[in-house]
């Protein structure tokens, strides 16, 4: 009788302990299955969503050129106080702000292989960069690249790709456009026709 009364209670223990550990947050466990070939989306607009079948979705929600922005500590740092990241005297930063629904099956980091460039006059190339936003610690200040973190399954990544442009080009005519690859998708921005 003794070793069915620890079996029973031995039993409940382990049942208990998986409750415990159970993760109840969202948890995406069925969906559609796509095999993704890369797309090329020449001329994306402001607030205009565009969905790449198996990968994500993607909103341009601002473009701006800004001198100046705003990057959180890392979360060991000795500090704790925003870094203000400045283009200087001669410069601005092309400042795109997008984000992207992760439509896979699975979490995917979004800024894991990605280049940004920016062409003015269809001569010159400027090389870009990319900062993720963490929207639990704040909307308008970038996370330190160093701690980058991939977007669930059905959630919002939230992001802004830049690059720093001379003043001259920023204020000429000539054609200006701001071309970014992620996961092989190739996406343009025309930022002046």
């Amino acid at each position: 009788m003794k070793k069915i009364l620890l079996l029973v209670v031995l039993a409940v223990l382990l049942n208990v302990g998986s409750v415990l550990s159970q993760d109840y947050g969202i948890q995406l466990i069925g969906g559609p299955e796509f095999e993704t070939d890369t797309v090329d989306l020449d001329d994306l607009r402001i607030g205009e969503e565009v969905e790449i079948d198996g990968w994500g979705i993607l909103t341009l929600k601002s473009f701006d050129f800004i001198d100046y922005f705003y990057r959180l500590p890392l979360p060991d740092a000795f500090w704790r106080y925003s870094e203000s990241i400045d283009s200087g005297t001669d410069a601005d930063f092309a400042f795109l702000r997008m984000d992207i629904v992760n439509t896979t099956m699975s979490s995917r980091n979004y800024l894991k292989d990605y280049s940004v460039k920016v062409i003015y006059d269809n001569t010159y190339e400027f090389s870009g960069w990319a900062n993720q936003y963490d929207y639990n610690q704040s909307s308008d200040k970038v996370i330190n690249s160093d701690i980058n973190f991939a977007i669930k399954s059905m959630y919002d990544g939230h992001y802004v790709f830049g690059c720093t442009l001379p003043n001259r080009v920023i204020t000429d005519s000539k054609p200006l456009r701001m071309e970014i690859t992620i996961d092989g998708n190739e996406m343009t921005y025309h930022i002046r026709k």
